[in-house]
């Protein structure tokens, strides 16, 4: 979020006149969370109609604690779990996504850590229809 707020600061200053400082705009985004979900939500439903018939389906973890400081941590210890990928143990969510030929995000999904990708692929899959290519 600081790499965010930075670029937003520096580099789109010219349509953002007043971008508070780091601590004012992270409340705001956590205050706005539901609804910039649903705004992403929203675009990504407009890349699944562009996007002809082909998908790619893929998933990478997304770690938020090393290994050996799992127990300590309680941010977000009620969706996040210990799982493995070919790379190895981690402790956190799982990212699932799905992109068209153009490299277009059409949705994406997050599980828990130890969720198999094959579980996730009915909420991810939803209103696609195609052939859908997967590692």
């Amino acid at each position: 979020m600081k790499t965010f707020h930075k670029y937003i600061k520096n580099d789109l200053d010219r349509y953002f006149k007043r971008v508070p400082n780091y601590e004012n705009f992270l409340k705001c985004t956590n205050k706005s969370l539901t609804f910039i979900l649903c705004v992403l939500k929203y675009l990504l439903r407009l890349n699944s109609y562009t996007g002809g018939k082909y998908h790619f389906i893929d998933s990478t973890d997304v770690a938020v604690r090393k290994n050996y400081n799992i127990y300590s941590h309680k941010m977000t210890k009620n969706i996040s779990s210990r799982g493995k990928t070919s790379k190895g143990w981690f402790y956190g969510v799982k990212l699932h996504g799905v992109c068209n030929i153009f490299g277009q995000l059409e949705n994406i999904y997050f599980s828990t850590g130890s969720v198999h990708d094959n579980q996730v692929l009915n909420e991810l899959l939803v209103d696609l229809e195609g052939i859908f290519i997967t590692d």
